[in-house]
């Protein structure tokens, strides 16, 4: 089963198509899926030939979202290493805590995260290495454009993938206590990309992404499953209203994911009533109940389709889908589960419960 060289196959399929937008790049943002192999192929080299990345290891990254991130991922999945992305928001010591729990053998950090990633060094020792995406970097700290620029010295492969290998770690938690690293397996990413291409998405479509990368948002819900498929992900460093209306129009976004508060948002911006949205198919709401009031008042003025849905970090992470036909007749509702997705309600004994029971929720 090929499931671990998305690139790979994308350069094979769809080589000039372009993959990934970095807006924050500007003009040099812009990756075809050949280029976006180079890279990977690139750093994967490096991370085995130089730093010692052998296929099981962890690759952790502090930094707010770019192509560093999918450079990272894909060359993970090229060498079978085990993607680590880190909650950017965490503070220095937990951030440490998080690198001693899982421990990486190396550690990507942006420039913004310079001072959280030295004291993690101080702390952990000289056995993590460093690597820095940006040009102020640390003293003793590789740079990543020298990883990019490696020139591998034999083909970068994991003959030994398995479905059940781990392709990341997703870091979750509930309102208490520490979050844990969720292990997400390439067979988990494979069905949430097929029941995502059932229900959702298609070659060619275009989405933004400005859920941090270190979310399952950011990283699962379109954005890995639009690159298996020839789609085009649009990078935001981070979330900003009127950015996000003004790339809708430009990239000719096809469809996007953002949580009630953030339409909200785009609704207060003055230039939401002025984007065009006439490129976008639908949009998705997820995280809470979507108010019937923002929607309505939203397709007022542009009668873009709502999707919404409900999903795990642990579960890979699509679970439920519901149509925009019941986004009134069913407001509050998380839709049915997915096509390739079984769920029930269970009591404490294991028994399904009838229909307006409570019980425990069981997914297959």
């Amino acid at each position: 089963m090929f499931i671990g060289d998305w690139m790979g196959r994308g350069a094979l399929y769809w080589p000039e198509a372009v993959a990934v937008v970095d807006v924050a790049r500007r003009d040099a943002g812009r990756f075809t899926y050949r280029q976006m192999n180079a890279r990977a192929t690139a750093l994967a080299g490096w991370l085995r030939d130089v730093a010692g990345v052998q296929r099981g290891d962890r690759v952790g990254i502090v930094a707010l979202n770019g192509v560093e991130h999918l450079d990272l991922l894909f060359a993970c999945g090229k060498l079978g290493a085990i993607f680590v992305p880190y909650n950017w928001r965490l503070h220095a010591a937990e951030l440490t805590e998080g690198v001693r729990s899982i421990r990486p053998r190396v550690l990507l950090f942006g420039d913004d995260f310079r001072d959280a990633a030295a004291q993690v060094r101080e702390h952990v020792g000289d056995g993590l290495r460093l690597v820095s995406l940006d040009a102020q970097g640390l003293p003793g700290a590789d740079a990543y454009a020298t990883a990019l620029g490696h020139v591998p010295a034999a083909p970068v492969t994991n003959e030994a993938v398995s479905e059940e290998d781990i392709l990341c770690l997703i870091f979750t938690g509930g309102t208490t206590g520490r979050s844990k690293g969720a292990k997400v397996s390439y067979r988990m990413v494979a069905w949430n990309t097929l029941n995502t291409l059932v229900h959702e998405i298609r070659q060619g479509d275009v989405t933004v992404t400005h859920t941090p990368l270190f979310h399952t948002g950011g990283l699962l819900v379109y954005t890995l499953p639009l690159l298996t498929v020839g789609g085009t992900v649009v990078l935001m460093r981070r979330w900003d209203a009127d950015e996000m209306l003004g790339l809708v129009a430009k990239e000719k976004v096809t469809l996007f994911f953002a949580v009630p508060t953030q339409y909200q948002q785009l609704m207060d911006s003055p230039r939401w009533r002025g984007t065009d949205f006439s490129s976008v198919r639908f949009v998705t709401s997820g995280g809470a109940p979507l108010p019937v009031p923002l929607l309505q008042a939203w397709q007022a003025v542009h009668p873009v389709p709502f999707k919404q849905g409900f999903g795990m970090t642990e579960f890979g992470p699509g679970i439920f889908s519901m149509g925009p036909e019941f986004a009134v007749s069913k407001a509050g509702s998380i839709g049915r589960p997915n096509y390739f997705i079984d769920a029930k309600l269970v009591d404490d004994a294991g028994q399904s419960v009838p229909v307006g029971g409570v019980g425990e929720l069981v997914l297959k």
